[in-house]
């Protein structure tokens, strides 16, 4: 999947020069874009637990945006988001009124 010219490279950081250069944050790609322009996820880290370095934690996000079982390709969100998202959603019917 190639997506188009014009958009962004899938699987491109941006994590220097436009991000805050302290802070743990940073601008990520996962997706081509078919048509039309791509959305790249904008990351910002509260606190690590698991003591990621930077480029460790963005792989494993990375990683994470080929597993979203509804998708036969990658994800602009990690798909624990996107379930929580589903699920909060279908909750949110149940109960309703």
């Amino acid at each position: 999947m190639h997506g188009s010219p014009d958009n962004v490279l899938y699987g491109i950081v941006i994590d220097n020069k436009v991000c805050h250069p302290k802070n743990n944050v940073s601008y990520l790609g996962t997706h081509a874009g078919m048509i039309g322009i791509t959305r790249q996820t904008h990351y910002y880290v509260l606190l690590d637990q698991a003591g990621f370095s930077a480029d460790d934690l963005l792989e494993f996000v990375h990683s994470l945006s080929y597993m979203y079982q509804r998708s036969t390709t990658t994800i602009f969100f990690v798909p624990p988001i996107c379930y929580a998202h589903l699920a909060a959603s279908q909750l949110g019917a149940i109960y309703e009124d």
